[in-house]
């Protein structure tokens, strides 16, 4: 249910008269009057959603000065054995019920997903969870600064709001003007990430159980009928046999492919369980696609963003491209369209494989990889100062010795 604008409550809920909202209110003012700590709620979805607000856990958890609160919005989403090593891996961090959080004062919420709801005197930074694709969803509209960003009476959500790159800023500033003083480019933890780990290539193919001697294609796709995986998936499934004579194969489908709803003419459990062949790895729920991108010597993938990581790893690109995709005006994914080896179907996929890396350009994917992500290696301390700017607290890595020591008592 949607809240009613104005108010903490939800349609069909009773009213709360007057008077006792005003008790309430003063009660909670109270309360927050001798608090010490700033309370931070992050909001998760998914795994998936985890893996890309974890770089930011990591680096608040050491700030005493903050209580940090995790709420799962869909629970079903994780495995129970994941979610016990997410628990361990958040150390003190608290858990809280959505339907709880969402009548709490929080000092900040940090948030990767648009469709919630909560206390609208709770200032909210909208950080992303991966490079913008610029996909337009269903109904036509932006993912990211469109209906989903604003309150029912047409204000925006957020406080400030997290882009990766100058590109991106410049182009919300034209089509999408009121969203643009709230938007900072703070580069990407995730590319930071992948720049300082080195090349990791053949230590993942043996860690995967694969051979690093073997040259590797590794397939990438979103969900919903224009993705590669439902669209193409036959297609792709019939030549795997073939394709896996010349290669290792590394799979990595977005997890709502393995939900029938979502994915209802092809069940990729069974055809991946009747798959389990030397060779090929299918990214199970607990992978992170990212994670395994640079073991990848050539990339098939969609509309995913997972192509727009790809680009930092300097290698080329098979692109499949469904006709009813839709984007965002100025979508760097159009631009990589342009340079990479662009299908329409996967019938001529050994060949197509072949052309993409005889006519890759290096230089052309590393002008593309920093367009897409500004600031590369600075993303921590971009994103620091906003949100402790967002919070009016000094920033953690900035104390002094002697004041973090203080902190941490």
């Amino acid at each position: 249910m949607k809240p009613v604008a104005g108010t903490w409550l939800r349609e069909g809920e009773p009213t709360v008269n007057s008077t006792l909202k005003r008790s309430l209110r003063r009660i909670e003012r109270a309360l927050l009057a001798g608090k010490r700590t700033q309370d931070v709620l992050i909001p998760l979805r998914n795994e998936l959603m985890y893996a890309n607000m974890k770089p930011i856990l990591e680096r608040l958890r050491g700030d005493r000065r903050l209580r940090l609160w995790i709420c799962l919005t869909a629970r079903e989403r994780f495995l129970p054995a994941n979610l016990r090593r997410i628990r361990r891996e958040l150390g003190g961090a608290r858990m809280i019920s959505y339907r709880i959080a969402e009548y709490v004062k929080w000092d900040l919420i940090l948030t990767a997903e648009q469709t919630l709801y909560f206390r609208r005197d709770c200032p909210m930074i909208y950080t992303g969870h991966s490079l913008k694709s610029g996909k337009l969803n269903p109904a036509g509209d932006s993912m990211k600064y469109g209906a989903p960003s604003r309150h029912e009476d047409g204000t925006i959500k957020y406080a400030r709001i997290f882009c990766a790159n100058e590109h991106e800023f410049r182009t919300v500033k034209d089509h999408f003007p009121d969203h643009a003083p709230r938007v900072r480019v703070v580069g990407n933890l995730l590319v930071d990430q992948m720049l300082t780990a080195g090349d990791q290539r053949d230590a993942i193919l043996r860690r995967l159980g694969l051979d690093p001697r073997r040259r590797t294609l590794m397939v990438t796709s979103t969900w919903r009928g224009d993705s590669l995986a439902q669209s193409q998936g036959r297609e792709l499934m019939d030549k795997l046999d073939d394709l896996l004579k010349r290669y290792n194969i590394i799979v990595s489908f977005h997890q709502n492919n393995f939900v029938r709803e979502y994915s209802p003419d092809l069940d990729w459990r069974a055809e991946f369980a009747a798959r389990d062949c030397p060779g090929l790895h299918i990214l199970r729920q607990n992978e992170t696609s990212l994670a395994c991108l640079p073991a990848a010597d050539v990339l098939l993938t969609d509309h995913t963003s997972t192509s727009l990581y790809y680009l930092f790893l300097n290698r080329p690109v098979v692109y499949y491209v469904h006709p009813n995709v839709r984007y965002d005006k100025g979508a760097l994914i159009l631009e990589l369209q342009k340079i990479a080896r662009t299908v329409d179907s996967l019938a001529n996929l050994e060949a197509d494989i072949a052309a993409a890396e005889t006519g890759f350009d290096p230089d052309a994917y590393a002008r593309l990889a920093a367009k897409a992500c500004s600031y590369a290696g600075h993303g921590w301390q971009r994103m620091e100062r906003e949100i402790y700017d967002t919070l009016g607290l000094r920033p953690f890595s900035r104390l002094s010795q002697q004041q973090e020591d203080k902190v941490r008592v």
